[in-house]
């Protein structure tokens, strides 16, 4: 997947409101991205009635992201390997995805 300049994503943004119409658009919603932040905010300027909002689905998933992580070091030790690798294979059976 390659990269989008915040311009790139403002010039399909724009090229999407004007084929539907700029009065039919009232929000744009896109993932945190810095690039993707910026060109919503361009185009909120651009448009008086269009507001960027970022994904609230993204912004949740990368706190749970953040907050479930492993809080081992960068040289674990044999015990908290073995203890992670049971308690995601324990999670994973108990929620029937294996």
């Amino acid at each position: 997947m390659s990269r989008c300049t915040n311009q790139k994503i403002v010039d399909k943004l724009r090229s999407v409101i004007e084929e539907v119409g700029q009065q039919k658009v009232v929000q744009i919603i896109t993932d945190n991205a810095a690039n993707c932040k910026g060109a919503g905010l361009i185009i909120e300027s651009e448009y008086d009635n269009i507001f960027w909002t970022p994904c609230v689905v993204h912004t949740l998933n990368l706190a749970l992201k953040s907050i479930c992580e492993p809080k081992i070091g960068n040289n674990p030790s044999n015990e908290e390997i073995f203890v992670w690798r049971n308690l995601n294979l324990y999670m994973m059976l108990k929620l029937r995805l294996l």
